[in-house]
């Protein structure tokens, strides 16, 4: 497909904003047109999920993993990018603070966060 064909399937999949997805599974592989991952599943066990490539995603596009479950302290969700992507730099990122979540938009290449609830807490840092 041409660059051109990608584009468009990719504005086509934006268009489709605010599509909601509830996990209730360990793991998720996310739609290109997935805008909000509502993860319920943390009750339970722990949740991997594995980004769109941002390429199909297409520049733009974003994506808000949250922890509907609250449970994200003790059953942490993973997310990955596609193969070799990454988020922010680094290969994954986790949601460790019940109730944390996490918004990325792709340039098309990779995923990077524009927006968090507890980041400071996922990374480990001391809020003090």
């Amino acid at each position: 497909m041409s660059r051109g064909g990608t584009q468009l399937v990719s504005q086509i999949f934006r268009g489709a904003d605010r599509k909601r997805v509830t996990v209730a599974a360990a793991t998720y592989t996310t739609l290109a047109f997935d805008r909000y991952i509502s993860v319920t599943y943390t009750a339970t066990g722990v949740v991997t999920i594995t980004l769109v490539s941002a390429a199909v995603a297409g520049a733009g596009a974003r994506q808000t993993i949250n922890d509907d479950g609250n449970n994200a302290a003790t059953y942490n969700i993973t997310i990955d990018g596609s193969g070799s992507e990454t988020i922010n730099g680094v290969l994954t990122q986790v949601l460790t603070t019940n109730g944390a979540s996490l918004t990325i938009e792709s340039d098309g290449t990779n995923w990077f966060i524009v927006n968090s609830h507890n980041f400071r807490q996922y990374l480990g840092v001391d809020r003090s």
